[in-house]
């Protein structure tokens, strides 16, 4: 629980930066920590609905569990089973690419984490292109680079370095960039206030 509680708190100190620098053009680490404090925890439970979704996808592998124990039919166990698996995984796809701007809404809007849920999957089902596109994109990168890294693992010399500079690229650059990217895309496209998390703590 503490590592997903800081993980949430420097994923939402990072889009808070990333916001902030797309409106202003600029942007300070207070930032982090303002937005950290502001939206760790509701993204932290925002998290665990997503998880809780993502588990209920579950149901599909019963039906070939319940009539195994009914008829015993290994055949028809077999293929309701298989088809069960195959809708668990275009389930979970979906749901994975269908909430990824959730952090981001959550965040970027100020919501909680029941409506942050909500406002991502909104996004998503009126920007559907955007949404697949920008996930194709982030997928090819981290192929690329995991092919990179296949190339310097021949070596254990090579392999060992390329561990640690592979880590830098992902953290220092790679992450960065889908964090920019993907508050800019739901800015554009979603009306948004330029505040800060003290202006909005203060109105609200």
């Amino acid at each position: 629980i503490g590592c997903a509680l800081i993980q949430a708190f420097f994923e939402s100190g990072a889009i808070g930066m990333a916001k902030t620098a797309v409106t202003t053009g600029t942007t300070e680490l207070r930032d982090l920590f303002n937005y950290g404090r502001q939206s760790a925890i509701d993204l932290f439970l925002a998290n665990i609905a997503i998880t809780l979704l993502l588990l209920a996808g579950i149901v599909f592998l019963l039906p070939g569990v319940l009539l195994i124990r009914i008829s015993g039919s290994i055949e028809a166990y077999v293929i309701l089973l298989f088809t069960g698996l195959i809708l668990l995984i275009l389930y979970v796809i979906i749901l994975l690419i269908g909430l990824a701007p959730v952090k981001y809404a959550l965040v970027i809007t100020h919501a909680g984490p029941i409506e942050g849920v909500e406002k991502g999957w909104a996004f998503f089902s009126d920007h559907k292109v955007d949404v697949c596109l920008m996930c194709l994109i982030i997928f090819t990168i981290y192929i690329i680079l995991g092919l990179i890294g296949n190339m310097f693992c021949m070596n254990p010399v090579t392999a060992a370095i390329w561990q640690f500079v592979g880590m830098l690229i992902d953290l220092c650059i790679i992450m960065p960039l889908i964090t920019v990217w993907w508050t800019r895309l739901y800015m554009s496209r979603e009306p948004v206030m330029a505040d800060t998390p003290a202006q909005h703590r203060f109105y609200r």
